[in-house]
């Protein structure tokens, strides 16, 4: 038997100081023996920000450190206590040295601090846990409501461990957004937004049943015992309220009311009986907790087999360990009596360790789970030192013990006297004095290190902003779009068919019909009936579908309602208004970052307010709405759109979102306010021009981001096409020829005349669209054009894939292509494939060890493994971050959010030229620090240059790449939907077979790396392989594309290409000439004519031949881009007059201003 002497405490601390020595340094390799030292060390910064769960995570983790120290060490509490702290403060020292050689690593003077006052306040703990009366008033109380003094305080661990991990990570806040967060699981389920989960109640109730029963088991009997069992249980499930990250759950209550009346009987069962039920809830709730499958993550993951790999440097791992240790030491209190044997604790122990490695093993065959011998190891090593321990002699008595041999004047273990030892009342005072010292240090470095992390992010309160003031108001009704005399004569002169549609519509109920019937034909509607029709209206879901008529018949029928009429009416509105409010706020918190609010509550909103506004002295709807619209909405159309137009959601999310309310809404405040946007923002007018170019030679849009439709038009784009006198943009939404409104609620009529096909041949042949920094290119205006996309701009975080530096090529069919499919939100597919970078043309970078999962976006579901592509940071809607609320809130997650440094961009002599520092949208400040999202470092410098010569159709690409590790994989990938052809350094990638007309080619020559490898990945089983694994999702994949292809011209593409480096290196560069062409079978796959690259010093000096010879100066390092910008201007006048030299773009240091 192993007896709680103080000679095992040393054992206890040496164990505790190699784990934090291993979680420090995970994974113990990588050392850069150039990279850190004495100078390293002493550089450390005085952080500017601390978040807070990491200044907990921190200090807690180093109070058990100084616990065990001033349990070992001997001398006066005085010393002991010095003697602790010094030794936290040398280990924590001594890693974060380390950690200097370690390239992922940050070393941290805000580290090294806490980590010292977290030694300091476990070995103060200690000393105030033996020394002070009230500790020990308060440990005698407890004692004595124990049923059994012994084995009650393994009971009580096992409670504690229970506590933490349910409070974890220990965060407090009383900001009203952390409470709303709080309560919002719950608010959702009451309010059926969200459905009950059967699962969750289940496992919210064989926990909260073994937490109940093991305090039922531990407590003396007596009339206050249920009690404290129900007040402990309620109370610290209402407390998560108060910790970030932490919520109260319809389930959670569930489970606690259905268990009162169960714990009411159990009241006065036998120990004995309460044993076994502890015992077989315990290892339910293990069981079930398990083996539970993820709800949404459906993946299948091996064992991982690497000890604490995935709990290191997060709160998140600190509360899974907490989750396992609990529920063993509860289990080592069940199994106590049983285990007194040396052969029992044996056999015991067997069984523990086989039945959680088994569990673990098992979870290889559960989707969405993640096995991992940590957990086995833990629960075991739990069981057994709580099994061990004789909780007769509880650690309390070592310090009683050393305290009493101190005041005696002898050391514990020695004869030798000591210095006289202070008197029982100085020395309560010195470790109060300690005490209040270490709360007010503790509260400094708080308020200097965790001042910068904000409240959540919330919108001004309605009361608090100011009336508007419009100048230009238009008092009188109809204030939204209305129809007006001359519209209403030429619709009846030349689409009398226009009225007729109507009437019938009327005649079935349509309220819009009778609503335009009432103003245009006054007499034709019964203005009760549609009155009480109104009336019956109630918003739900969006509440865009009842807000819109209600304020429209408001507005548009205002004279004709009778008094009576028109104030329910009036009332009615603003209600629906308030809905709209809510629903942009509260219910869904919608971004004007996504598509959501603007399909369509931001519509509705703004005519409810319009039409509302100045009839009544409740004004709450105009003040919202002009605030939102003015300083919301607004900033972030200028920040997405630029100058030039554009938008950034992939795919149909332009049509169904952004291409609705593009302009209606603009349109809308115009007639109400006279502000004529169209005529002041440069963005709303150029996003006819994107309209235009996002097409391709084929009539269909380009592949961005998340996108499943490719032939859906823009609603709104023929009534912005005619209000800015764009012909082509109009040409291409293809109006009717008739004469009907092109808006809503009203809007210009279509004018025939106005098309005009022949314009779209006199629109320049390329664009740059510098809100999302997308360049738009192609030879010609013609349907054999090659046609090429380039993107290098930041994220704004709705449906767009992690993707900058990507360029797609096509040529009578798509040769270089943005592959995966977007099959289904937030799939296995969508998630490890499509939306990372590996399904882009860009080069990754991969670090074997960065792996670290995706935290589970709802409390209780497990945490998520992404496949490792190699890619950039996680940054999007898809990862978990909430959306910015407006610009301010996108500005203040910038570090997040943008993706590209510094770019620019040129077109001239027929060349268009990108160059882009895409550093950011590998790393930034957070990589290496264990942030899923942020990913490990490994790149320190990426610079990318794509240059597209229009009438040659020649495509060069330049990279130039730093990474942290030479080991680290570099790969530059170029997608395509059939399998290319490789001959040493040139590839051939042919366009898929057509019905008919010509079928493009890309053919390729790589002139850097000289010693490159090309590899051609793909096929059956290989379509969407990454990490070793094809995420195909069992074929269904394969199964959609093919059926997308036809119906909606998806291009899910099913071979890669892939360039690698033969030798290792940090610094490495790629430079690859592509051309397009009309494929033939016959012709060589070598690019003819070949392009010819010749280093003179500091410039790359790369000539394309042909009938347009072009010559590409390309600085081979930062420092003389400007002499290779002269070198190319003075040899233009030595070129024959059909050659051209291009400095087609300029390297810059970090930094430089443009």
């Amino acid at each position: 038997m192993i007896a709680p002497t103080r000679s095992h405490f040393p054992w206890l601390w040496l164990g505790y100081s190699l784990l934090l020595v291993y979680g420090t340094w995970f994974p113990l390799d990588r050392w850069d023996w150039a990279l850190g030292g004495w100078q390293a060390f002493m550089a450390m910064d005085w952080p500017q920000r601390v978040a807070r769960s990491d200044f907990i995570l921190n200090l807690i983790v180093y109070l058990p450190y100084g616990l065990l120290a001033m349990l070992c060490l001997r001398g006066t509490l005085i010393r002991r206590l010095l003697l602790a702290t010094v030794s936290a403060a040398a280990l924590s020292a001594s890693l974060e040295f380390g950690q200097t050689y370690l390239p992922g690593r940050v070393s941290s003077l805000a580290d090294l601090l806490l980590n010292s006052a977290g030694g300091f306040l476990g070995a103060l703990g200690a000393g105030l846990a033996a020394r002070l009366p009230l500790s020990r008033h308060l440990r005698q109380q407890v004692l004595a409501m124990l049923r059994d003094p012994t084995t009650g305080r393994l009971g009580l661990l096992a409670l504690g461990c229970w506590l933490l991990a349910q409070w974890a990570p220990l965060v407090p806040s009383l900001d009203i957004g952390n409470l709303r967060a709080g309560l919002a699981p719950l608010k959702a389920t009451v309010l059926g937004v969200t459905p009950l989960l059967g699962a969750k109640v289940i496992s919210y109730i064989l926990m909260l049943f073994a937490v109940g029963t093991l305090l039922l088991s531990i407590l003396s009997p007596g009339p206050r015992r249920l009690v404290s069992v129900f007040g402990l249980l309620f109370a610290v499930l209402l407390g998560k309220v108060l910790v970030l990250g932490r919520v109260l759950s319809a389930e959670a209550l569930l489970a606690f009311a259905c268990l009162i009346p169960v714990f009411w009987l159990l009241r006065n069962v036998s120990p004995r009986y309460l044993r076994w039920a502890l015992l077989l809830s315990l290892l339910a709730y293990q069981i079930h907790d398990a083996l539970l499958p993820g709800s949404v993550d459906t993946a299948l993951r091996t064992v991982n087999w690497i000890p604490f790999r995935g709990h290191i440097n997060s709160v998140h791992g600190v509360v899974n360990l907490l989750e396992t240790v609990w529920v063993f030491i509860a289990l080592a209190w069940v199994t106590y009596p049983w285990s007194r044997s040396q052969v029992a604790r044996a056999l015991l122990a067997f069984t523990v360790a086989m039945g959680t490695l088994g569990l673990e093993w098992w979870q290889q065959f559960v989707p969405g789970r993640y096995p991992d011998l940590t957990d086995a190891l833990v629960a075991t090593g739990g069981w057994w030192l709580a099994s061990v321990w004789r909780w007769g002699h509880y650690s309390g008595d070592a310090d009683k013990h050393a305290t009493r041999a101190t005041l005696s004047g002898v050391r514990p273990g020695r004869g030798a006297r000591t210095r006289r030892p202070l008197s029982g009342k100085r020395t309560r005072l010195l470790l109060g004095t300690a005490a209040v010292g270490s709360v007010l240090v503790l509260a400094a470095l708080y308020v200097l290190l965790a001042r910068d992390e904000r409240p959540p992010y919330a919108l001004p309160s309605i009361d608090t902003l100011p009336t508007p003031t419009f100048p230009d108001w238009r008092q009188q009704h109809p204030r939204l779009p209305a129809p007006a005399a001359e519209d209403i004569a030429l619709l009846r002169a030349h689409n009398p068919g226009f009225w007729d549609q109507h009437r019938k519509r009327a005649a079935k109920g349509a309220l819009y019909s009778r609503i335009l019937l009432a103003r245009v034909e006054p007499g034709s509607q019964d203005l009760q009936a549609l009155h009480s029709d109104l009336m019956a209206l109630e918003p739900e879901w969006r509440g865009h579908e009842q807000t819109k008529p209600l304020a429209l018949a408001y507005d548009w029928l205002h004279a004709l309602w009778t008094p009576a009429q028109r104030h329910s009416l009036l009332t009615k509105v603003e209600a629906a208004c308030a809905y709209q409010v809510h629903v942009i706020t509260d219910k869904y918190t919608l971004s004007p970052y996504n598509v959501y609010l603007y399909n369509s509550p931001l519509q509705a909103l703004m005519m409810a307010a319009i039409a509302s506004h100045g009839d009544s002295a409740n004004d709450s709807c105009m003040r919202f709405t002009a605030d939102y619209w003015r300083y919301r909405v607004l900033p972030v159309w200028r920040q997405v759109m630029g100058t030039t137009g554009g938008w950034h959601e992939g795919g149909e999310y332009v049509g169904i979102g952004i291409g609705q309310a593009i302009y209606q809404l603009p349109a809308l405040w115009r007639t109400a306010t006279g502000e004529d946007l169209f005529a002041s923002e440069p963005g709303i007018r150029g996003f006819a021009d994107f309209a235009l170019h996002r097409m391709r030679p084929d009539g269909t849009y380009i592949r961005s981001g998340d996108a499943a439709y490719f032939r859906r038009r823009i609603p709104d784009l023929a009534p912005l096409a005619l209000e800015t006198r764009h012909r082509p943009a109009y040409s291409l939404a293809a109006p009717p020829q008739q004469t009907v409104p092109l808006g809503w609620p009203w809007g210009p009529l279509s004018q025939a005349s106005f098309a005009n096909d022949t314009a779209l041949q006199r629109e320049p042949t390329s664009r740059w669209f510098d809100g999302i920094g997308l360049l738009l290119a192609r030879s010609s205006w013609q349907a054999d054009a090659t046609f090429v996309t380039f993107r290098a701009g930041d994220n704004f975080w709705s449906h767009s894939h992690l993707d900058q530096g990507a360029f797609t090529i096509f040529r009578s069919g798509p040769l270089a292509l943005d592959s995966g499919l977007y099959n289904r939100y937030g799939s296995e597919h969508h998630l490890n494939y499509s939306y990372q970078s590996i399904a882009h043309n860009v080069v990754t970078v991969t670090d074997p060890a960065d792996d670290a999962p995706m935290p589970s976006k709802t409390e209780g579901e497990p945490s998520r493994v992404i496949a490792n592509d190699g890619g950039q940071r996680r940054v999007g809607s898809g990862w978990g971050r909430a959306a910015p609320l407006d610009y301010l809130h996108w500005q203040q997650q910038g570090e997040h959010y943008r993706t590209v440094g510094e770019v620019r961009h040129g077109d001239a002599d027929g060349v268009s030229w990108v160059v882009a520092d895409l550093t950011p949208a590998y790393t930034n400040a957070a990589s290496g620090t264990g942030d899923f999202s942020a990913r490990n470092k490994r790149i320190r410098h990426y610079q990318r240059s794509f240059v597209f010569d229009r009438r040659a159709q020649v495509i060069v690409v330049h990279d130039r790449v730093t990474t942290e590790d030479a080991t680290f994989r570099q790969k530059w990938l170029l997608h395509s939907e059939l399998e290319p052809e490789l001959q040493g350094p040139n590839f051939r990638i042919a366009a898929p077979h057509t019905a008919s007309g010509p079928r493009g080619v890309l053919k390729g020559q790589v002139l850097l790396p000289e010693d490159a490898s090309l590899t051609a990945i793909g096929g059956p089983g290989f379509e969407y392989f990454v990490d070793e694994k094809n995420y195909d999702e069992d074929g269904t994949v394969q199964a959609v594309a093919q059926r997308k292809r036809e119906e909606r011209g998806a291009e899910p593409g099913a071979w890669r290409l892939e360039l690698q480096p033969g030798r290792q290196a940090e610094a490495r560069e790629f430079l690859v000439v592509m051309r397009t062409g009309e494929w033939s079978a016959t012709e060589s796959i070598t690019p003819a004519p070949a392009a010819m690259l010749k280093t003179t010093g500091d410039t790359l000096t790369l000539t394309l031949d042909g009938d347009q010879p072009l010559t590409l100066h390309l600085p081979a390092d930062h420092a003389g881009h400007h002499r290779a910008c002269a070198r190319s201007a003075s040899n233009r006048s030595s070129k024959p007059s059909s050659a051209r030299s291009i400095c087609a773009y300029t390297a810059w240091n970090p930094g430089q201003s443009p």
